[in-house]
């Protein structure tokens, strides 16, 4: 099936989101550690060592972040020309088997303060939810590897609510409105007024319409090398973009902390922030 409007429109807020959030406002911290074998039954041909947090930066325009090119093995850096992959999503490296399992790994990366996760529940399901780990930022010596495939918090998970068309223009020109929810758990009432603060202030601003098949991760969590062979760059990748003549406008952004009531893991504050996104289109 052909990409659908939707499904472009949260795509191009998730991509813009995280970008905004590591480029402008510096929310990754720059990282050393061992990488834990962690046993994945569902690679076939590699081996998983990951390392204590989860996500890395993968995008190569955020100035400052260490986006991660390889390991260190016996003094030698193993990259991809070396057979490695590196997901990205789940902090980690995929080894070939050929390697084994009891090797003295370590990597220097980028982990984002905020995983970001695109969400296909209600924010109901969400909110009440226990089944998140807490990847704390502020214990930066952790003994053991982070799970793959889990989410992990802190974290901002992005839902679509709704939209609708209204007439806009004669020749049968509609405004579409999309409403976007950004639900954000942090370890700190103050990260939660830091990150409602910043997206409070793009009012007004305007993201970059761009199809979800520019999404730049493989099914390894790994940069789409065919697609992006000298690695991901958000800015240039939506300055080059041939409908980049579209975007869509954030027309209000409403941000609220909810109660201790509502919290179900108290290791996290949470906080909602409504976004009103606007684009005028032919359907």
């Amino acid at each position: 099936m052909k990409n659908q409007f939707l499904s472009d429109a949260k795509a191009s807020f998730l991509f813009w989101a995280e970008n905004s959030l590591l480029n402008e406002a510096s929310a990754y911290i720059n990282h050393s550690s061992k990488l834990f074998y962690n046993k994945d039954l569902r690679l076939n041909g590699y081996e998983s060592y990951s390392s204590p947090f989860k996500q890395w930066v993968y995008d190569k325009g955020v100035s400052g972040a260490n986006v991660s090119s390889g390991v260190y093995f016996s003094n030698n850096f193993l990259n991809k020309q070396s057979g490695i992959k590196i997901d990205y999503d789940n902090g980690r490296v995929l080894i070939p088997s050929s390697y084994g399992t009891g090797l003295n790994l370590t990597g220097s990366y980028s982990f984002k303060e905020y995983n970001f996760y695109l969400s296909n529940e209600t924010e109901e399901v969400i909110l009440t939810t226990s089944k998140f780990y807490l990847n704390s930022r502020y214990d930066l010596n952790p003994t053991g590897a982070i799970e793959p495939y889990s989410f992990v918090t802190p974290a901002i998970f992005i839902n679509a609510l709704s939209n609708e068309n209204s007439p806009y223009a004669l020749g049968g020109q509609k405004q579409t409105k999309v409403s976007i929810s950004m639900i954000v758990f942090s370890e700190t009432m103050d990260g939660i007024d830091e990150v409602m603060s910043f997206f409070v202030d793009k009012k007004n601003k305007w993201i970059p319409f761009i199809s979800k098949n520019l999404d730049p991760i493989n099914p390894f969590g790994d940069v789409k090398t065919g697609m992006y062979p000298s690695g991901y760059n958000y800015k240039q990748m939506t300055s080059s973009a041939e409908n980049l003549k579209d975007f869509l406008y954030i027309e209000s952004v409403r941000g609220s902390k909810l109660s201790d009531s509502f919290k179900t893991n108290e290791s996290n504050f949470v906080g909602i922030i409504d976004f009103q996104l606007t684009k005028e289109r032919f359907t």
